[in-house]
């Protein structure tokens, strides 16, 4: 990476997001704000698994911020395969809050964490396509 990471790259990279649209240009990516876009690329990995799983749970109509601790969480108690799907959804969020909030020299991501971050995501989604939803016992909310 070129330079040290600024939580500025994240406005500055969705400002390039909204330009390009806008114009209808391809957007490049370029050193500037590499880190930017392995951040916000492990990010919508999370989402991506998160809000698929929560799809299939019938829970979009469940809105609180603890929608994430709550769903991750019953889905560990619920049976192996759910509990597995529960647990690297964890590890995904995990991997999120640090993109989102742990600044360098505290954390800096790397590209194999992003593409980590995408396997795991797709793993899950995959995986979780197989069963069926929703669990019997995820009925807390």
């Amino acid at each position: 990476m070129s330079r040290a990471f600024r939580p500025k790259d994240f406005l500055d990279l969705a400002a390039l997001i909204g330009n390009a649209i806008a114009t209808c240009k391809q957007l490049v990516v370029g050193k500037t704000f590499e880190e930017a876009w392995i951040r916000t690329g492990i990010s919508r990995a999370y989402y991506g698994a998160f809000l698929y799983i929560r799809n299939l749970a019938g829970l979009t109509y469940y809105r609180r911020s603890d929608v994430h601790e709550k769903l991750i969480n019953n889905l560990k108690m619920a049976g192996s395969n759910y509990k597995y799907i529960g647990h690297r959804l964890a590890k995904l969020r995990q991997m999120r809050n640090k993109a989102d909030y742990d600044l360098p020299p505290s954390y800096s991501p790397t590209l194999n964490d992003l593409i980590y971050a995408i396997r795991l995501s797709k793993h899950i989604m995959k995986r979780a396509s197989k069963l069926r939803w929703p669990p019997s016992s995820l009925g807390i909310f």
